[in-house]
C-alpha cells in the first residue's frame, strides 16, 4: 500500500522490496548487510541477538498468523490434528504457537510432530499435495491457501500483534544517513497502516 500510494515517495525514501523464500533468508540478509531491514518477530530476534549477530527489532507490526489443516483431515478445531505434522519455523513465533495449541491438544494419540520448513512457497506447496496435515502460516499465505479449500483452525488476534516487526542491522543505527531512511520506513508502514485502517 505504501509503495503503491507513492508514501515513500513523499518521504523521499527509495526503496525497494525483496522477495526472500523464508524469513530467514531475510534475516540473514540483514545480518550481512545486503539489506537494511526485514521482516521479522520478537522471537527471532532474540535468538540472533543472544547469537551476537548484528540485529535489533526496530518497530512492531500487525502481521497475522492463522493455523490451516488440510482438507483431506476434515477438521474444525486444533484438538483434531494431535499427532499430526505441522511445519513450523523453529524459534519463531509459529513455534510459540505450536507450543500454545499443542498444550491444548489430547496427545495420547501421540505428540505433534513438527517438521521445519522454513520456506513459506515449499510451506503452501506441501500443504496443497498433502505431503503435511497442517501449518502455521502468516496472512495473506493462510488465506490464499484457505481459498483452495483448506481449513482454517486458528488465527491470532490483537494479543499478538507485538510480536512482528521490522528488524534492522545494528551497524545502521550508527549512522545517521541509515537512520534517517530508517525512520522513514517506520512513518512510512504506520502512514499505510492508517490508510488500510480508513479503508475497512
Amino acid at each position: 500500500v505504501a509503495k503503491e500510494q507513492g508514501i515513500y515517495d513523499s518521504l523521499h525514501l527509495n526503496l525497494r522490496l525483496l522477495l526472500y523464500q523464508s524469513q530467514l533468508d531475510a534475516e540473514k540478509s540483514v545480518q550481512t548487510g545486503k539489506t537494511d531491514a526485514c521482516a521479522s518477530d520478537i522471537f527471532r530476534a532474540i535468538v540472533l541477538q543472544n547469537q551476537r549477530q548484528p540485529v535489533k527489532l526496530l518497530f512492531a507490526t500487525h502481521r497475522q498468523w492463522a493455523l490451516v489443516a488440510n482438507k483431506s483431515l476434515r477438521a474444525s478445531k486444533p484438538a483434531q490434528i494431535s499427532s499430526r505434522m505441522m511445519a513450523i519455523t523453529r524459534h519463531s513465533v509459529p513455534h510459540y504457537l505450536s507450543d500454545h495449541l499443542s498444550s491444548q491438544m489430547n496427545t495420547s494419540k501421540g505428540p505433534l510432530l513438527l517438521p521445519q520448513v522454513n520456506s513459506l512457497f515449499i510451506r503452501s506447496s506441501m500443504m496443497y499435495s498433502g505431503q503435511i496435515d497442517a501449518a502455521i502460516l502468516p496472512q495473506p499465505q493462510a488465506a490464499a491457501t484457505v481459498r483452495q479449500g483448506h481449513s482454517q483452525l486458528y488465527a491470532t488476534d490483537k494479543r499478538y500483534e507485538g510480536f512482528a516487526g521490522i528488524c534492522c542491522n545494528t551497524e545502521y543505527l550508527n549512522d545517521s544517513a541509515s537512520v534517517t531512511r530508517l525512520k522513514a520506513l517506520r512513518k512510512g508502514y504506520d502512514l499505510a497502516v492508517g490508510k488500510l485502517i480508513q479503508s475497512e
